[in-house]
């Protein structure tokens, strides 16, 4: 290595000037996500909570938000259940399917284990 490239090398200001932009990798996107498609014809599934709620009665109780994304408009549809059991599961995705129409792929972002389980 030559004396100037040592400089070079060593002066801020020619390292800013010589620097590359920073270009990450990317994977490619699903297909589901880049072909046109109907709204919420592929749906990602995922559970929030649990979110403290009042009652009439003044009573305090737990509920979980069932969030269905449509994957290609990137719309958001919302349940309240008001357990994480496979029941009101069930019972949500019926409400959903009954507004939205059946969909072509469900996926469900992030498995939910109950803190009893574990």
């Amino acid at each position: 290595m030559s004396g100037s490239e040592k400089c070079i090398r060593s002066c801020i200001t020619c390292r800013r000037k010589d620097v590359r932009p920073f270009c990450p990798l990317m994977s490619e996107l699903p297909v589901a996500r880049v072909e046109p498609a109907i709204p919420f014809g592929h749906v990602g599934l995922d559970f929030a909570g649990p979110l403290h709620v009042q009652d009439e009665d003044r009573d305090v109780r737990k509920v979980y938000i069932c969030l269905f994304t449509c994957m290609v408009t990137r719309a958001v549809h919302i349940e309240i259940v008001v357990d994480l059991t496979t029941t009101s599961f069930l019972a949500a995705f019926r409400r959903f399917v009954a507004r939205r129409g059946t969909q072509v792929v469900t996926r469900c972002l992030q498995v939910c284990v109950r803190s009893e389980t574990l």
